[in-house]
């Protein structure tokens, strides 16, 4: 029934796609065709959620789904990553509708992998600042290996190769991060020096060094580095 409905799905998708089309080039519908329109959008929804409901994943399973469809858009231009969360995305919904407790943990297994990518995401936006995070991907390879074994299935087998890449990409941002910081570092020393010689003055000196925009001189050659940085990566 669920395969049913999600071909349904997909036919009805088509179908609005090419009543999207012919508005943008201008065609002015009638009220009938709006009615039209209206109905086959409520149609849809109520088989998705007849598909939702005929699903064994679990709403994090879902999420981790869905996440992975927006991951494959907005990392499309990372080499491999659209194919990485596409497979991880099919697995999980092949693996995440079986009983087993093998079955269970792979696909918490490939809910990770997804997160992984949202994490590097936010790391390329986070170079030089706090908010950025280290990740080591070592565990979960070995993990991911031991428990994919023998396996044939393809989506499973580039799961390695997925989170190696995943783990090449941090590694390539935590430089850029640790270079981006070092070298702040070095350039704000001097600046830094100069500002402790002036908070010593006497009476007013405090009120000097606080008057100095220190943090965003550094924050702008932060920036700087950054955009030299991730132009490389």
């Amino acid at each position: 029934m669920a395969t049913t409905s999600k071909e349904q799905v997909k036919l009805k998708e088509k179908l609005l796609s090419i009543e999207a089309g012919l508005l943008d080039l201008g065609k002015k519908i009638t009220k009938q065709e709006k009615e039209e329109l209206l109905l086959v959008q409520a149609q849809i929804k109520a088989l998705k959620d007849q598909v939702r409901a005929s699903s064994k994943l679990t709403m994090e399973s879902e999420s981790q789904v869905d996440l992975a469809k927006i991951l494959e858009k907005s990392m499309k231009n990372q080499v491999g990553f659209q194919e990485g969360l596409k497979s991880t995305r099919l697995a999980i919904n092949k693996y995440g509708e079986k009983d087993s407790a093998w079955a269970k943990k792979l696909t918490k297994a490939l809910g990770v992998v997804v997160d992984n990518a949202a994490s590097i995401q936010q790391n390329m936006e986070a170079i030089g600042s706090a908010e950025f995070q280290t990740l080591n991907l070592s565990k979960q390879i070995f993990q991911m290996r031991k428990m994919i074994g023998d396996s044939t299935d393809q989506n499973l087998i580039g799961q390695l190769k997925f989170l190696e890449l995943q783990q090449n990409l941090q590694d390539r941002l935590q430089k850029a991060h640790d270079i981006t910081e070092e070298t702040a570092k070095q350039f704000m020393k001097p600046v830094k020096y100069i500002q402790d010689l002036i908070g010593k003055l006497p009476i007013v000196g405090g009120m000097l060094s606080k008057l100095l925009p220190v943090e965003e001189w550094e924050d702008a050659i932060k920036n700087k580095i950054v955009s030299i940085k991730r132009s490389r990566i």
